[in-house]
């Protein structure tokens, strides 16, 4: 009799199950590490925008040309506003509202009324208190998270 060629039905199905496990491993970090990312890129452009509220407010531009030379940040669960003014006002025309993506939210929000106030001129933040001085942000589809902490210059020392 003469050897057959090919392979058994447990060799083929050993294979199917090893390639099965690498999938379902290389998807599961992949989706965390999209989750990671995003959870980053929140963080990198709120961070961004609240630098640019405090410029605005130490350089003294004023492209609604009134007297109010204060910018600052309004902060909600899953989103935060840029509004120029001594404290927010939901009515005001010129506030800008940025949405957080990708599942993130903001879990604790460890400021006064919400918001952070940066005074003309010096852009430190107005009426700050070293022990209300955080934010969290957290991606509820990988549970991750993030603390940013801020001195009363407005700058973020720690991110935990």
């Amino acid at each position: 009799m003469k050897p057959r060629k090919g392979l058994t039905l447990t060799e083929i199905i050993i294979v199917i199950g090893l390639i099965a496990l690498l999938s379902v491993f290389l998807t599961t970090n992949v989706f965390k590490s999209r989750n990671v990312i995003a959870l980053d890129t929140s963080i990198d452009s709120l961070i961004n925008d609240i630098k640019g509220q405090q410029i605005q407010a130490m350089t003294g531009y004023n492209q609604f040309s009134d007297v109010n030379n204060y910018y600052g940040i309004y902060f909600e669960s899953n989103r935060y506003i840029l509004f120029h003014s001594s404290t927010y006002q939901p009515a005001l025309a010129t506030n800008f509202s940025v949405n957080l993506s990708n599942g993130n939210q903001f879990s604790v929000i460890n400021f006064p009324d919400n918001q952070i106030v940066f005074s003309s001129a010096s852009g430190k933040i107005t009426n700050f208190n070293p022990s209300v001085n955080s934010l969290t942000i957290r991606n509820i589809n990988s549970n991750d998270q993030k603390t940013l902490y801020f001195n009363n210059y407005g700058v973020v020392y720690a991110i935990n």
